[in-house]
């Protein structure tokens, strides 16, 4: 079995006609968000790599001059997400930063709530008479509804 490879190695020659450049690019986009997490990826992204520098678009000066202090630790979790020495430099500017894209694998929208039938509520009720306590008893009551109302399985 051959050894494993970082994918910003293997990425070039998959790409065909297309330059490398621009599959190492993509890359690193793609990892931002999982290297400096969702309160940094709002404020600040990638706008352009080349040559091994990574230049960022920060929302103000402010966030532009915190990054500088926590640039090498992110070019390194970079580097370690991309597994190789990619990312040589970060370099910070001030501009506009796009709001997140939705996610493709977000969740769908669940289905609407269905009626809850007689039988059920009254199992609800059957089970609820050994817990003694009203506000205990009305909050369980309240989940095993709402539970109920999605179509899932009240047990008994």
């Amino acid at each position: 079995m051959a050894e494993p490879r970082a994918l910003v190695e293997v990425l070039p020659g998959c790409l065909g006609g297309y330059s490398p450049h621009l599959g190492v690019a993509a890359l690193v986009h793609a990892a931002w968000a999982r290297v400096v997490g969702p309160p940094v990826s709002l404020h600040a992204q990638p706008a352009d790599f080349s040559g091994g520098v990574l230049w960022v678009v920060a929302s103000s000066s402010g966030w532009a001059h915190e990054l500088t202090f926590l640039r090498e630790d992110i070019r390194r979790r970079l580097c370690a997400e991309l597994g190789a020495e990619t990312v040589g430099e970060l370099r910070f500017r001030v501009g506009a930063v796009e709001p997140p894209k939705p996610r493709r694998d977000a969740t769908p929208a669940r289905a609407p709530d269905r009626d809850v039938s007689d039988d059920e509520r009254r199992a609800i009720e059957a089970d609820l008479e050994a817990v003694a306590d009203d506000d205990v008893r009305t909050a369980i009551r309240r989940a095993r509804l709402a539970y109920a109302k999605r179509g899932r399985p009240i047990g008994g």
